[in-house]
């Protein structure tokens, strides 16, 4: 749907859907089409291992969600406010990330350390927490 967004009070935001106008000038509307609701967390800090909730009130389960790693602090060629998506993962032997939601939360399980991909070096390493915080989407 394309439109305009508000964002309400709770942290949700709801697409309203505007007519579009074709090159040989026919109009097309959306009108009638369900809105689209959106959350979005404020950057939350954390500390490994932890499992870490944000509540959405979007009330159901979100069709999709993420949550993601938002830099601070300059790290392993990432920069402030670079974007890495978090995994759930686990390797054989080694806890993982565990992510989840339901009709009033996202949560996330995390395990002893966070590898995203060292873009300096090309090489996996464990991100230092302090640098980084997360941010939790989902849209209905």
């Amino acid at each position: 749907i394309l439109g305009d967004s508000a964002i309400s009070e709770d942290g949700t935001d709801v697409i309203i859907a505007l007519p579009l106008k074709f090159p040989d000038n026919t109009v097309q509307t959306t009108a009638g089409a369900p809105a689209v609701a959106r959350y979005t967390s404020s950057l939350t800090s954390f500390t490994l291992p932890n499992a870490i909730t944000a509540n959405h009130g979007l009330g159901a389960v979100p069709f999709a969600f993420s949550v993601v790693i938002v830099n601070q602090t300059g790290e392993f060629g990432y920069f402030p406010g670079d974007e890495v998506p978090l995994p759930s993962y686990a390797v054989t032997g080694t806890p993982g990330n565990s992510l989840w939601a339901n009709s009033t939360v996202i949560g996330a399980s995390l395990a002893n350390q966070i590898v995203i991909h060292n873009r300096l070096v090309n090489a996996d390493t464990a991100i230092t927490p302090a640098n980084w915080k997360l941010k939790f989407r989902a849209t209905l």
